[in-house]
C-alpha cells in the first residue's frame, strides 16, 4: 500500500529559539476526506499557520476572530481526521552551545531525519506493510539538503524497501502541505512556550496530542549532550563501520559525521529524542 507523507518546517521569527518539522502520513483514502473539508472550511484560501495565527498575509483583512476560529476548526479537522502526524522539534541555543562548531543546516537534517524514520517505520510495520512516498514543502534554502538527506537514508537496505524512490516537492496550494505546516507550527510554539515563558500548552496542540495519532518529539540540552557523549565514544581506527562510512562519502571525522552515522545506524528513530 502506497502512504503519502506530507512535511513542513517551521521556526520562530528570526530563527533564534526553535526550529521543527511536522509531517503528515495517510493513504488517499485518508487524505481525500481532509482535503475536501479543509478546502469547504477554508474557502479554497491558502493556510499558512503563522500568518493565520498572527494576522499577516492573505489574513490581514480578516478579524482576529476569525482567524482564530479558522485555526481552531483546521486543528479539529486534523485531529479529528485518520492521518499520522509527527513534530520534531529543536531548541536552537540548545543546539549551538553543545554543538558551537556545527552547521545551522544540521538543525533540518536532524528534525527531517526524525520524519524519514517515524514514517518508514509506520509504513514498515503497516498491515500490509506499505511504502511511504515523501513531498516536502518547496523551498529554496532547504530543497538540496533535504534531497540529500533523502537520498542517503532511501538508500539504507534496512528502509529501501518502505521509502518511495524519489523525493517530490510542493507549494502552499497543496492541502497537504497546508495542514503539514500546522503540525509543524504547533510543534515549534510547543517547545518555544515550553523554554521561553513557560506559558500553559496550547488547546492545539492539545487536540492533537489526545487524538492519539499524533506523536511530538523534542532536542533539548539533555539530548545534545547524549548525542554528544555517544558521538564522543566513536574512535575511528578503532571503529571500522564508521571509518568505511566517511570514507565512501568523502567526509572527515568530527562530531557532526558521526552524529550522523550513528543516526543511520539508528532507524527506529530512538537515539537522541524524547517521545512525548
Amino acid at each position: 500500500m502506497d502512504l503519502s507523507v506530507s512535511c513542513d518546517e517551521s521556526s520562530d521569527q528570526k530563527r533564534e529559539r526553535v526550529f521543527a518539522v511536522g509531517g503528515l502520513l495517510g493513504s488517499e483514502d485518508d487524505w481525500r476526506p481532509l482535503e475536501d473539508l479543509w478546502l469547504r472550511r477554508t474557502d479554497g484560501k491558502t493556510f499558512h499557520a503563522n500568518d493565520c495565527e498572527s494576522d499577516q498575509g492573505a489574513f490581514r483583512t480578516t478579524s482576529h476572530g476569525d482567524n482564530q476560529r479558522l485555526y481552531r476548526d483546521l486543528t479539529i479537522l486534523l485531529a479529528e481526521s485518520r492521518l499520522l502526524g509527527l513534530g520534531s522539534a529543536m531548541s536552537i541555543e540548545d543546539y549551538r552551545t553543545s554543538f558551537p562548531q556545527d552547521l545551522d543546516e544540521h538543525l533540518y537534517h536532524y528534525c527531517l531525519t526524525d520524519a524519514l524514520k517515524y514514517f518508514t517505520q509506520v509504513a514498515k510495520f503497516n498491515i500490509p506493510p506499505g511504502v511511504s512516498q515523501f513531498t516536502f514543502h518547496r523551498r529554496v534554502e532547504s530543497e538540496h539538503n533535504a534531497r540529500e538527506v533523502y537520498s542517503y537514508f532511501s538508500g539504507i537496505p534496512e528502509w529501501q524497501a518502505f521509502m518511495g524512490r524519489d523525493l517530490t516537492f510542493d507549494d502552499d496550494a497543496s492541502v497537504r502541505i497546508q495542514a503539514a505546516d500546522l503540525v509543524a507550527r504547533e510543534s515549534m510554539k510547543h517547545l518555544d512556550n515550553a523554554i521561553g515563558q513557560s506559558r500553559p500548552r496550547r488547546r492545539s496542540w492539545i487536540a492533537l496530542k489526545r487524538s492519539g495519532r499524533f506523536v511530538f518529539m523534542e532536542y533539548r540540552r539533555d539530548s545534545f549532550e547524549r548525542m554528544k557523549a555517544r558521538a564522543a565514544e566513536l574512535h575511528g581506527p578503532n571503529i571500522p563501520e564508521y571509518c568505511q562510512w566517511i570514507a565512501d562519502r568523502k567526509l572527515g571525522d568530527n562530531m557532526s559525521n558521526r552524529i550522523h552515522f550513528m543516526n543511520a545506524q539508528d532507524p527506529a528513530g530512538k537515539f537522541g529524542t524524547r517521545w512525548g
